[in-house]
């Protein structure tokens, strides 16, 4: 390497101190030395104390304290990483100069891999038009599209599958409906059916005697009996003497009328009384059983007896007696 030169101070015999010496590491004692280190693409082998001190120069290829990725670890290299394959991942080394294949493994990504509410709705696959993502049957599985059609609901059927339908009677809640839900309706109508067989409900017209008006339904009976409620009356069962909606009861000569209105009962009740004179007692006016009587007495309400009587009997009446047979 060649002479090292310096001034020469010092005493004892021994090197001067202040010489500018150049060493491989700091000593005390000396006060002007420099410090003997390789540099770039340099590497030194110190062989000790009277040994060699060997610099190599290194080669003109990459540096060996670099962080390189690396497949396999090397000795010459300070800095390295190595590449390892982790969970569902895996890589194909072609080689020197050849390319190094990393490879997701199918379906590898678990729900454990994916944070929490970390899928945006963009991540999810396109879904069909009108319709949701769900399980429309029994069991667990993979969803799908349920299809919306028009006017329908979606709603879990009779059949147990989840659909959209139109909504059907077991999915209302009984008294759910409300009167303003229904279709409107013709004024002064009646719903009902009257086609013939069951059915949607209909509209009724409301004829006469029966009228609707301001939410009361009633009904005109003097129309009603006028054409139609009418008493026949006849005597002794004999011919029909009217046809009327009314009977007058009259009272005659000796007889009352008593009419109450029997409501609880609907009934009109007629009490008819003899009026006037007492009627004597019948075993008083007994006539014996000949072929003849004759009344020659005026009597009032007389009620006559007879006996069993075979054969003719004339009965003679004279003056103004009222009489009755029994």
């Amino acid at each position: 390497m060649g002479k090292l030169t310096g001034p020469e101070t010092g005493g004892g015999g021994g090197a001067p101190t202040n010489a500018e010496y150049l060493t491989l590491s700091f000593n005390a004692t000396l006060t002007d030395e420099r410090l003997f280190t390789p540099g770039t693409n340099l590497s030194a082998v110190d062989g000790g104390p009277g040994g060699a001190y060997t610099l190599n120069a290194a080669s003109s290829g990459a540096p060996v304290n670099a962080q390189y990725l690396v497949v396999a670890l090397d000795g010459t290299l300070t800095d390295e990483r190595k590449l390892t394959a982790g969970t569902a991942i895996s890589f194909v080394d072609g080689g020197a100069g050849a390319d190094l294949t990393l490879s997701v493994a199918a379906f590898g990504i678990t729900t454990a891999l994916i944070a929490n509410k970390n899928v945006t709705f963009g991540k999810i696959q396109d879904l069909a038009a009108f319709s949701v993502f769900g399980k429309f049957n029994a069991g667990v599985g993979t969803g799908a599209d349920i299809v919306a059609a028009d006017e329908t609901v979606l709603g879990r059927t009779a059949t147990g599958n989840l659909t959209f339908a139109q909504l059907a009677t077991g999915q209302i809640t009984n008294a759910a409906v409300t009167y303003a839900k229904i279709q409107n309706v013709t004024d002064a109508r009646l719903l009902g059916r009257s086609a013939g067989g069951a059915g949607a409900p209909q509209e009724l017209t409301v004829a006469t005697p029966v009228t609707l008006a301001g939410g009361i339904l009633d009904f005109d009976e003097t129309v009603a009996l006028g054409n139609n409620a009418r008493v026949a009356v006849s005597e002794n069962s004999g011919a029909t003497i009217g046809t009327r909606r009314r009977i007058n009861f009259v009272e005659g000569s000796n007889v009352t009328l008593t009419i109450t209105d029997d409501a609880g009962n609907e009934e009109i009740d007629v009490t008819i009384a003899a009026a006037g004179a007492a009627s004597p007692d019948i075993s008083t006016c007994l006539l014996t059983p000949t072929s003849s009587e004759t009344i020659t007495t005026n009597k009032a309400a007389v009620t006559y007896g007879f006996y069993a009587i075979t054969g003719a009997f004339n009965l003679t009446i004279q003056g103004n007696s009222k009489f009755r047979i029994s």
